[in-house]
């Protein structure tokens, strides 16, 4: 779509449409696959955010010594 100048405006998606499920119509269907975040990850690692991978290991060590202390009675 184009505003007055003739500029391209962004239209946002109509209510009610994902934008996940408006990607999936926009993908050749045969790559949607590649998408996946596990397939994404693998075919472009210097994308991967090691810090936030050390950070989410860290949650799940403090949750799960959290979890261990209650079953426990402290």
């Amino acid at each position: 779509m184009r505003g007055v100048t003739g500029v391209p405006i962004a239209v946002p998606p109509p209510l009610g449409i994902s934008s996940a499920y408006l990607m999936t119509l926009s993908v050749d269907p045969d790559r949607v696959a590649d998408l996946l975040p596990d397939h994404w990850r693998v075919s472009h690692p210097e994308q991967a955010l090691t810090h936030r991978l050390e950070e989410s290991r860290e949650n799940a060590r403090r949750r799960d010594a959290r979890r261990a202390d209650r079953r426990q009675g402290k």
